[in-house]
């Protein structure tokens, strides 16, 4: 009986979830989106390689880090030649990230807020996923799971395993999205500051040292796999190198302008969200304030909001923290995207929840005199919540179609590339389409399956595209002589500007290169020039 009055009890969040879910699956299934975007792509790809004995980085080149080649593998092994393996696992983190912050905002607040909470969350999610199976969609499981070990670590006044388990989750953070632990950071900032204010240095060290250990547990055995498998310092120079060339690269202007990319990104796509976090925080820190100048705790209820209580209070300050650090993290790339933002979700989550709690409490005090009208505390933040969220319904019907038509040219490439070569060619796509790879089977013939990081003004500066490295992409070619290669980015295969560094060595090697290639058409409507080997026939 206790267990079905549960689940009677829970109907409508099981339900609302399972509906936002499949707003979520429904862009980006097989349904609707025939091909995997750019990223996505690559992802798959390398799942792929990673199954018939190839090593990330090593063999495949790519700079995230490596939950999401792993995962991919895992769905190619479930269902090869299909995306539907992948989706299944994106499905499931989404069902764990959901049912964790539903605990998490019904533990800090009540059941109310969190069922609104998981609406606004998952709904404005759909916007930023860009056709699904990104590193921060992974990493919301486990940056969720750290506030709700945190929280339980505060409630029960007892650290003990959480601590190793938080740095455990943050080290499962790193290892899928480098810049998704501002929370973990943020748990250390407030740690530090507890034990400081509270002279409790021996808690600090113990917590610290446990939360570090398992920061290091997860990267120290990928790094261990690597070192076992020989593609540890491949590894590196795609992690490391390139990654702090890329985030470091550029000038004062070109960082504030990528944080004016990620805040007009969230503004046009999730301007709802922004505004309920912006609200939920500025309550916090103006009640936070005039707490410290009356030397008390909380304020009387005439100054301030509503008192937050001893739960509460540990958790929005790590959100605040956590908030400011990913709005940072995601502004670190050069080149912005709107994916980065989903990094801030779990943040700017609880802090929404936040200032609906407070708009909630605060009218049920209004109205608590006029019993005939309680009602109202609860129905205007439900109106409000749902107003948001059905102002953006034609964003969202947008992305639909978006995601229906998006590639649509690749059908043609696909046939032309699979009726002018055999299983067992290699083919170039010059560019950043890996997804005609994946979808014709055809292996790349360098490690560097897409050429961003060689290619022309990717790097402000240019630091990684070194002459080594592009000479090595041209030995590859040279070598493993790809059967078509295909221009997607206009240059031409003798182009002496298509790459970042160029020199003698890298000149004669382009040139020997085009020697051996002759142009034999075009592909619509891009125009793609595709040159074929002139030892091999038109059709194997």
């Amino acid at each position: 009986m206790i267990i079905q009055k549960a689940i009677r009890s829970q109907i409508g969040v099981v339900l609302l979830v399972v509906g936002l879910l499949l707003c979520l699956i429904v862009p980006f299934s097989e349904l609707n989106m025939r091909y995997p975007n750019t990223d996505s792509g690559v992802f798959q790809y390398v799942g792929w390689r990673i199954l018939n004995g190839q090593f990330p980085y090593k063999d495949v080149w790519d700079h995230k880090p490596p939950v999401v080649f792993y995962l991919n593998a895992l769905a190619e092994t479930f269902t090869p030649y299909s995306r539907w393996g992948i989706v299944g696992i994106e499905v499931l983190f989404f069902l764990i990230s959901a049912l964790l912050s539903y605990r998490l905002l019904q533990t800090i607040f009540n059941r109310y807020i969190a069922v609104l909470g998981l609406l606004i969350w998952l709904w404005f999610l759909n916007f930023f996923l860009q056709g699904g199976n990104i590193t921060e969609e992974y990493a919301l499981v486990f940056q969720f799971g750290m506030l709700a070990l945190f929280l339980s670590a505060v409630c029960r006044s007892d650290w003990g395993w959480r601590s190793y388990a938080i740095g455990l989750l943050g080290g499962a953070a790193f290892s899928t999205k480098q810049t998704s632990t501002g929370i973990m950071l943020a748990i250390g900032i407030y740690v530090v500051g507890e034990a400081l204010s509270r002279r409790q240095f021996r808690a600090m060290f113990t917590r610290g040292v446990a939360m570090a250990a398992g920061a290091l547990t997860i990267p120290a055995a990928f790094m261990g796999l690597a070192l076992a498998q020989g593609w540890f310092s491949a590894f590196i120079d795609a992690t490391v190198v390139y990654n702090l060339a890329y985030s470091s690269s550029g000038s004062l202007r070109n960082s504030l302008s990528s944080m004016r990319f990620v805040l007009q990104t969230f503004l046009d796509m999730g301007w709802p969200l922004l505004l309920l976090s912006s609200l939920g925080l500025g309550l916090y820190v103006i009640q936070n304030v005039l707490s410290l100048i009356s030397k008390r705790r909380s304020l009387p209820a005439t100054a301030a909001p509503v008192a937050v209580d001893r739960g509460m209070q540990p958790v929005l300050m790590v959100a605040a923290l956590g908030f400011g650090i990913d709005f940072v993290f995601a502004t670190l790339a050069r080149r912005g995207s709107a994916h980065y933002i989903v990094g801030l979700f779990p943040t700017a989550t609880i802090l929404a929840g936040y200032f609906l709690y407070q708009l909630n409490t605060a009218l049920h005090r209004y109205f608590i005199k006029r019993q005939s009208l309680t009602a109202l505390s609860w129905i205007i933040p439900t109106v409000l919540v749902i107003t948001l969220c059905a102002v953006m319904f034609g964003r969202y019907t947008q992305i639909v179609t978006v995601y229906h038509s998006t590639y649509s040219y690749y059908s043609e490439v696909s046939d032309y590339i699979e009726s002018h070569t055999a299983p067992t060619d290699t083919v170039l796509l010059l560019g950043t389409h890996t997804t005609l790879n994946l979808i014709t089977r055809r292996t790349a013939p360098s490690r560097f399956v897409y050429q961003l990081p060689l290619l022309t003004s990717r790097l402000v500066d240019n630091s990684y595209a070194s002459e080594a490295r592009i000479e090595g992409f041209y030995d590859d070619l040279l070598t493993n002589k790809p059967r078509l290669i295909i221009d997607t980015t206009s240059q031409g295969l003798d182009s002496p500007d298509a790459f970042a560094v160029t020199s003698p060595r890298v000149i004669a090697k382009k040139q020997q290169l085009a020697a051996q290639y002759t142009p034999v058409g075009t592909i619509t409507p891009n125009q793609w020039t595709i040159y074929q080997r002139l030892d091999s026939n038109s059709i194997p």
